[in-house]
């Protein structure tokens, strides 16, 4: 039938928190409906009827091969995970019918096979989902971009202004110390969700040259927020840990109005340049203002830099000197960021100028497809689940689980998710969401699951309180048990989700008049709750085979790895033979700080059993560090690129410093001292 409990269970998983994810989510599961209804269309062509008693043995070996290169495909293909759960268990249910020799009479009345109202029950679900992002407020990834974008620029500039207040002044309130924390993680923050809301407005009406353009001219703000918020960092991580001592107020005390109007005018021109890519195009009216901005913030960062230097003089220095080192990187600092701001401004093309480069788009079926790596273990454990739970429904087990079920299976494709983080804690919370919801669900259809209009009413609100109870669980990002996800698209079923699934499914028969105890409508439900176990049990044996290491382990292997390529970045920069173009890798060892991080506070939770407690004050403090080592490589990262500009070589005199006889000494003991941290960390 065209309307079924698949169409709102369907509707749970396509469901997601902008337009353009769920339109993403939509597109990969109708496509992996259509999927598997085709294939299972030309099963039926190529073996009317299915495999009978008399089929020959090698055909049904060659046709249950062909199958499993089908489900390894998709498993390893970068079909998106929404996509990948609807052709599972679509396919489950089909392919078993087609095993079964006593399915002769498929379905009466009508051809054997898949029926076209299941494509229309996966499209109604689609359609619903993308209308409940819409209506009656649209959440649309585009239009949180460009707010986010603008938060960013806003906290970024309180920061800046607040920390140059404080290094410059003699007396600061505590109050602009504490803003400033907190408008560095707000910008952090918006920085992230920028990320993501620029891949999923590329679903929404990307066709249209207007929507492209905000996307390329935000992606181009977000490269100069990363190198501003760097930048930032860097400066706090190293002039903000010392007293400061006369020759600071003697010096840097003296410049404090060239420093406010650097940057007062870079601010402005920032938040100008940030509008304008909101809107997508450089009008006619913008453009002398924005070059009057342009040329004031030139002026200003070089009257700063001419009057450093006099200061410099009059102090009978030259150069970089000790006692002014801290007063030295932040006049540098203060100076990139009206630069940045200027280039920003700059890089915008007015009416038929040239074209930003494009944004980041989605991977493609074959992008980051290889035969290694994480991705491969996600598929070769993805698919032996999925095999051994279709194994089990075909020859079944006495009369707990029945001869060619394919539930099991299709239960647990259900729980898939492509996530970083133990697989212990995770496969724990799916159980407890499975046993709940289906209990939860069994006790209201028992309770109140009769044909009059206040029972409609009564399952109705319950099931709208469990759905929205569930699904705040589903999205909460502190759930770190549910695991971490950097990709672009769903990465699958959480415990939250699983919940609400198994809980609607249950309240989701069909009413009666009869009076029923749970007793008797759980026997109605017992196969369903026994294939949901199974198919949770199957999941944590595979894992536990396949991934036995513990939240403790991954944590400290992935400090480890953060580390190794700090390490790495940082033996290049002072290696004067390394002449490659050069690259910003700050938001590679961020995300790998980050994942390091989330894996620490998911082993606070964990279940230590024998082993000792979990050592979190020293794990935070080996972060904290690690954090602090990442500013100030970035830093230097990016004080090395001639020009200033990614893509540009190592600078001329950064290599003829890396070059000194007197700087083998600096840069052996620092590598080694950060590999000493890397082995007592990871």
């Amino acid at each position: 039938g065209y309307y079924t409990k698949n169409t709102p269970l369907m509707f749970l998983y396509i469901l997601d928190l902008t337009l353009g994810q769920t339109m993403a989510n939509a597109l990969s599961g109708l496509f992996g409906s259509s999927v598997a209804f085709g294939v299972s269309k030309l099963l039926l062509f190529a073996i009317p009827g299915g495999v009978m008693m008399d089929t020959a043995w090698y055909l049904v070996g060659a046709v249950c091969i062909l199958a499993a290169l089908l489900v390894w495909g998709v498993l390893w293909l970068n079909f998106g995970m929404t996509g990948r759960i609807f052709f599972l268990f679509t396919f489950a249910f089909h392919f078993m019918d087609f095993l079964n020799p006593s399915m002769t009479d498929c379905y009466v009345g009508e051809t054997c096979g898949p029926r076209y109202g299941e494509l229309a029950s996966a499209g109604i679900a689609a359609l619903l989902a993308v209308l409940c992002t819409v209506f009656p407020t649209p959440f649309v990834a585009s239009r949180k971009a460009r707010a986010s974008a603008r938060e960013g620029v806003a906290s970024l500039s309180r920061a800046w202004m607040d920390l140059a207040s404080h290094f410059c002044g003699n007396h600061q309130p505590d109050y602009r110390q504490e803003r400033l924390v907190a408008d560095l993680r707000k910008a952090q923050q918006m920085l992230e969700q920028l990320d993501s809301y620029l891949v999923h407005a590329y679903y929404e009406f990307s066709c249209l040259r207007s929507v492209r353009n905000v996307r390329d001219f935000l992606t181009r703000v977000r490269r100069t927020l990363g190198e501003s918020t760097d930048r930032l960092l860097c400066v706090w991580n190293t002039c903000m840990q010392e007293a400061y001592g006369q020759a600071h107020l003697e010096s840097i005390t003296r410049l404090w109005p060239d420093v406010h109007r650097v940057l007062a005018e870079s601010n402005r021109l920032l938040l100008h340049s940030t509008d304008i890519a909101c809107g997508g195009r450089v009008l006619p009216s913008d453009e002398v203002p924005l070059r009057d901005t342009v040329t004031r913030v030139r002026e200003a960062v070089s009257s700063l830099s001419n009057h450093w230097r006099e200061l410099q003089a009059s102090q009978g220095l030259r150069g970089i000197a000790e006692e002014l080192l801290d007063e030295h990187h932040f006049v540098v600092q203060v100076c990139a960021i009206g630069r940045i701001a200027a280039e920003l401004a700059e890089d915008l093309p007015g009416p038929g100028g040239r074209s930003l480069p494009p944004a980041e788009t989605p991977p493609g079926l074959m992008d980051k497809v290889a035969l290694g790596g994480k991705h491969l273990v996600f598929a070769t454990r993805s698919f032996i689940i999925f095999a051994v739970a279709f194994v089990a429904g075909v020859f079944g087990h006495s009369k707990a689980v029945v001869q060619y079920d394919a539930r099991t299976a299709a239960l647990a494709a259900l729980m898939l998710r492509k996530a970083i983080g133990c697989s212990g804690a995770r496969n724990s919370d799916r159980l407890q969401a499975v046993a709940v919801g289906s209990l939860v669900g069994t006790f209201t259809f028992a309770s109140v699951g009769w044909c009059s209009w206040w029972a409609y009413v009564a399952v109705g609100t319950i099931l709208g309180g469990w759905v929205l109870t569930s699904m705040f669980n589903h999205f909460d990002p502190e759930q770190y048990t549910n695991g971490l996800s950097f990709d672009t698209g769903a990465a699958g079923a959480t415990a939250g989700l699983l919940s609400a699934y198994f809980g609607a499914e249950a309240m989701m028969e069909q009413c009666t008049d009869a009076v029923f105890s749970v007793t008797d409508v759980f026997g109605h439900s017992f196969y369903m709750f026994l294939n949901s176990l199974a198919a949770v049990f199957i999941v944590t044996a595979v894992d536990w085979a396949l991934a036995p290491e513990s939240a403790a382990r991954l944590a400290t292997r992935s400090y480890g790895e953060a580390m190794r390529v700090m390490i790495e970045l940082a033996a290049d920069l002072m290696d004067p033979h390394v002449l490659d173009e050069r690259r910003s890798h700050s938001r590679e060892i961020s995300q790998r700080l980050q994942i390091a991080e989330f894996l620490g506070k998911q082993s606070e939770t964990e279940v230590r059993y024998w082993r000792n407690p979990w050592r979190s004050l020293i794990y935070g403090d080996a972060m904290q560090s690690a954090q602090r080592l990442r500013m100030s490589i970035c830093g230097l990262e990016y004080c090395s690129m001639e020009g200033g500009r990614p893509g540009g070589g190592k600078s001329d005199r950064l290599r003829r410093i890396t070059g000194l006889p007197s700087f083998t000494p600096m840069r052996r003991g620092a590598l080694e001292k950060m590999d000493h941290v890397r082995r007592l960390g990871g």
